[in-house]
């Protein structure tokens, strides 16, 4: 998939594509260096040691792959082991350039996930790279929700209505809680000057009724 896709294209191809564990469907693995931060605030970066059920640091082996494929919380997981690192390798030899992935370079987070050296302007050294004594991080995933948008309906000022479409005297909503205003993902960015235009209207709505 295109990891830099928006949200509910991603989700949708983790059901479809992921597999079902203990009741979790969409389950899927990823697969990240154990010294690269993960993109995000501090609080996303993860510990050193092992969760069981949710994530785990291994070296890049067969060995190890093998040995945590075989894990019972693992149930279900028929990939080869050997085909996953294949699949990482190629990954990374497009990252670095030297051929094509899918997807590779659509995203700000694409990178390698073996070790890798470079030079001093920052380019890749392929000759330097090391899988197999790169340690992981290899974590259990699925969707689940993040945030709800819709559920209030709305006039032009924000008024509440009723399924009838009837105002609800003293109700008034502004934000992500109202429906109508984006379709099935809202653009990147726009969610604060949302909050500021409809607060306002519905501010200046209150006033008005009150008057």
């Amino acid at each position: 998939m295109d990891e830099g896709s928006e949200r509910d294209v991603l989700s949708l191809a983790e059901f479809r594509n992921g597999i079902e564990i203990n009741g979790t469907k969409g389950v899927f693995l990823e697969i990240y260096n154990e010294a690269q931060p993960i993109p995000g605030p501090p609080v996303a970066q993860l510990a050193a040691s092992d969760y069981e059920g949710r994530y785990y640091h291994i070296q890049g082996t067969v060995e190890a792959l093998t040995e945590l494929f075989a894990r019972p919380e693992m149930a279900g997981v028929t990939a080869d082991p050997a085909t996953v690192l294949e699949t990482v390798k190629a990954y990374d030899k497009a990252v670095m350039g030297q051929g094509e992935y899918p997807d590779v370079g659509k995203a700000i987070a694409s990178r390698t996930i073996g070790n890798v050296q470079k030079d001093d302007n920052g380019k890749y050294l392929p000759d330097t790279y090391d899988l197999e004594n790169t340690r992981l991080i290899v974590r259990l995933m699925a969707p689940s929700t993040h945030h709800t948008m819709g559920g209030l309906m709305v006039d032009t000022d924000r008024h509440v209505l009723t399924a009838d479409g009837e105002i609800i005297p003293g109700l008034y909503a502004a934000g992500e809680v109202t429906g109508g205003i984006h379709g099935g993902n809202r653009l990147g960015g726009n969610a604060i000057v949302e909050i500021f235009v409809s607060g306002r209207t519905a501010a200046k709505a209150v006033t008005a009724d009150n008057e």
